[in-house]
C-alpha cells in the first residue's frame, strides 16, 4: 500500500498545501492552492490498490437559475452545466465529470483515478494536475458566462433606452391633436323615490357580474423561455418575446405566473419583467 506521506510530499511539490483528514472510505488528503481563490482538491484512498483525485463544487439553485439559464440555452440548468462540465473534462487525460441535482442545487465533480501498481511521482503529479486544470477551466467558463450575460443585459438596457429616446423624439415632432368641441351635458334624470327603487329592484331580473377582463400589468424586458410549472428542470412550454405585455397572476420568489392577451399562461423568470 502506498504511504500517504509519500502522496503528501508529491502534492506539496506542486506548491499546494495539504491537510490530512479521515474520510468515510479511508485516508483523505485535503489539498488547497496557494491562492485562496483557486479550486481545491481531495486525494482519497478508495481501496487497497487505488486512489482518486477529486474536485467538487456546489452551484446554488439561485445561481443555477440566473447564471445557467441564458436566452440561448435550450436545456435546463442541470443539462447545460452537465454538458459544459463534460466538454471541459474531455480536454484532460483520465478526468471524468458528473453533475447531480440535489433539490435545485447542482453538485459538479471532476475526478481521475490513480492506481498504485507501477505508480511514479510523475504519473501522480500529471493526474492531480489534470483534475486541477479541469477545475480551473470550469471556473473560466463560469467567468465567461457571467461576462456574456452582463453584456446581454447592458445591450438590452441600451436598446430600451434608445427606443425610449426615439419615441420621445417622435412625440415631440408630432402635431398636437386638434381640440374637440365639448359635448353638451345630458340632463340628470330625477332621483326615484325609495318605493320606486324597491319596486324596480324586485321587477328587474338578477344578472351575474361580468368576468374580470385581461389587463396588462407588466411587459417583457427580453425574450425568455416559459414553463408550465415553476420548475426549470421541466420541459420548456414556449417562449415569450421581448416587449410583449403580460398580466401577472401569481408570484413565487423569482418566478412569475403570467397570462398573455390571447389567454395563454405560463411561468417565467420574474426578473425579465418590468412594469407596464
Amino acid at each position: 500500500m502506498m504511504n500517504p506521506h509519500v502522496v503528501q510530499a508529491w502534492i506539496e511539490g506542486l506548491g499546494l498545501a495539504v491537510k490530512p483528514g479521515a474520510g468515510t472510505s479511508g485516508t483523505e488528503l485535503w489539498v488547497t492552492p496557494a491562492d485562496t481563490d483557486g479550486p481545491s482538491l481531495v486525494v482519497r484512498q478508495r481501496d487497497a490498490g487505488m486512489w482518486e483525485v477529486v474536485n467538487e463544487r456546489v452551484i446554488s439553485a439561485s445561481t443555477a437559475g440566473s447564471a445557467w439559464q441564458a436566452p440561448w440555452d435550450t436545456g435546463s440548468p442541470t443539462a447545460v452545466v452537465d454538458n459544459i462540465a463534460r466538454q471541459v473534462a474531455c480536454g484532460f487525460l483520465l478526468v471524468e465529470s458528473a453533475t447531480r441535482d440535489e433539490s435545485g442545487n447542482l453538485t459538479v465533480r471532476f475526478r481521475a483515478p490513480v492506481y498504485e501498481e507501477g505508480l511514479t511521482r510523475q504519473a501522480f503529479v500529471l493526474t492531480a494536475s489534470s483534475v486541477l486544470k479541469a477545475a480551473r477551466a470550469f471556473d473560466l467558463v463560469i467567468a465567461q458566462r457571467a461576462e456574456e450575460l452582463k453584456a446581454l443585459q447592458d445591450f438590452d438596457a441600451q436598446a430600451e433606452q434608445r427606443a425610449k429616446e426615439q419615441q420621445e423624439l417622435i412625440d415631440q415632432m408630432s402635431p398636437a391633436p386638434a381640440a374637440q368641441p365639448t359635448a353638451p351635458m345630458a340632463a340628470v334624470p330625477p332621483t326615484p323615490s325609495a318605493a320606486a327603487s324597491v319596486a324596480a329592484s324586485v321587477a328587474a331580473p338578477a344578472t351575474s357580474a361580468p368576468a374580470a377582463a385581461w389587463a396588462p400589468t407588466h411587459e417583457m424586458k427580453r425574450r425568455a423561455q416559459a414553463w408550465a410549472q415553476p420548475d426549470p428542470n421541466a420541459a420548456v412550454a414556449g417562449t415569450v418575446e421581448k416587449r410583449v405585455p403580460v398580466q401577472i397572476l401569481e408570484r413565487r420568489g423569482d418566478w412569475a405566473h403570467i397570462k398573455c392577451s390571447n389567454g395563454w399562461s405560463a411561468w417565467i423568470d420574474a426578473r425579465g419583467l418590468k412594469p407596464h
